[in-house]
């Protein structure tokens, strides 16, 4: 896991991550890939960016990941 501070090491699978985070503020958009909402900076059909880097958005969630991001106002 990446912070503002610092790298998170975990045995946790990201499956299980991803059922513990809020849904409303995290979002999976790639097998691993976890985004908080509220970090995004800018996104198009394939990448997201976040503090300058460019998070890829897998074929198999881009159709959830694009109706969630176009049904939330971003920064």
């Amino acid at each position: 896991m990446h912070t503002k501070d610092t790298v998170l090491v975990t045995r946790e699978t990201i499956s299980n991550l991803e059922m513990k985070l809020p849904s409303q503020q995290f979002l999976r958009i790639h097998r691993s890939y976890i985004i908080n909402l509220s970090k995004t900076d800018s996104y198009t059909n394939e990448f997201i960016e976040i503090e300058k880097n460019a998070i890829p958005i897998s074929r198999t969630y881009k159709e959830n990941v694009l109706k969630k991001l176009n049904g939330n106002s971003l920064k």
